[in-house]
């Protein structure tokens, strides 16, 4: 089964992937073989997310990412640092670069307004990656690439106020949504809680989602609202 990004269907409050599918398409030039050096930050990409380090994250940004970090938006990164780490662990050992396209023009701000977001640098290149989850499914992860000192960096969008604004609704939606799965999860049979828990706990994200419709019919926003709520609990 192929899917979409995994916090794109299970991390409804990860903003920059969202923002990543949105600019995903017709904006790419023809795909190339990916060279040696992008072949090294793929590689450094994925170890990176599966390792549980942030900082090893952090240090595969572009430069100018990190350079609009401050007080104000410290938050928005941060989140989204964290949620690099949430998708890096439910992936397995198998990936591969899928494809590497030369961009014809800037990425577009999708459906995100122009005037509270923008990119610090010009990115050059879209990569997509298609990685094998621990539970046999495929996930798709996109980054938009820049050169810095012959380096290869993914490059995120920086931000202003407007842009803070639209963040913060964003999360309160999503803890909006979180305490309506936390709700339903409470009220969850044990029997039903002890066969996910284990899958949780092993990365199996779709599995678990898989699981708890098959149990009661749910629709996929209701189930993703439940195991998200799941995996947060201590």
């Amino acid at each position: 089964m192929r899917v979409g990004f995994s916090r794109a269907i299970f991390l409804e409050a990860a903003f920059i992937i969202v923002f990543s599918l949105i600019l995903m398409g017709p904006h790419a030039a023809s795909a190339q073989s990916a060279d040696a050096a992008q072949q090294q930050f793929a590689d450094a990409w994925m170890a990176a997310i599966k390792s549980q380090d942030v900082a090893k994250v952090k240090a595969l940004f572009h430069p100018a990412t990190l350079d609009c970090i401050n007080d104000s938006n410290r938050d928005f990164f941060d989140f989204n640092f964290k949620e690099e780490l949430r998708a890096g662990a439910g992936l397995g050992m198998s990936y591969h670069i899928e494809s590497i396209n030369s961009l014809s023009r800037p990425p577009p701000m999708g459906g995100f307004p122009a005037d509270g977001f923008a990119f610090p640098v010009e990115p050059t290149h879209q990569l997509q990656i298609d990685a094998e989850t621990k539970d046999h499914r495929t996930m798709i992860l996109l980054r938009f690439l820049a050169q810095a000192n012959g380096r290869w960096y993914t490059v995120d969008p920086c931000l202003n106020a407007k842009g803070l604004t639209l963040f913060a609704q964003q999360r309160a939606e999503s803890e909006r949504q979180m305490a309506e799965g936390a709700a339903l999860a409470t009220g969850m049979p044990e029997s039903l809680r002890t066969d996910i828990k284990p899958l949780l706990a092993q990365g199996h994200w779709f599995d678990a989602t898989d699981c708890y419709r098959e149990a009661n019919g749910a629709d996929l926003g209701t189930a993703v609202k439940v195991i998200n709520a799941m995996a947060a609990e201590k």
